[in-house]
């Protein structure tokens, strides 16, 4: 058994993000390109992932907030029910 001395890396294609950013109409300075020879600045990234992250919370609080007022008014719905056959 061998053992794979080949580093693996990770990483975006310069290309692949440049062609995301300019289909959305976002202007993204993080794409550098010296002839046929792209490369990315992924410090760039932050702040574009740091307001995504916002919005996401933003929209996550939301989400919450109308599940528990969907809760409550099962929960009254439900008491209602509950009366009404009581009554009967």
């Amino acid at each position: 058994e061998t053992e794979n001395t080949t580093p693996t890396y990770s990483g975006f294609i310069a290309q692949d993000v440049a062609a995301t950013a300019q289909s959305i109409g976002y202007n993204f300075s993080g794409v550098d390109k010296y002839g046929k020879i792209w490369g990315i600045r992924y410090a760039e990234f932050v702040p574009s992932l740091v307001k995504a992250i916002q919005e996401q919370q933003e929209q996550i609080e939301l989400l919450l907030k109308n599940s528990e007022n969907q809760q409550k008014l099962i929960n009254t719905l439900t008491n209602e029910l509950h009366t009404y056959y009581r009554c009967k």
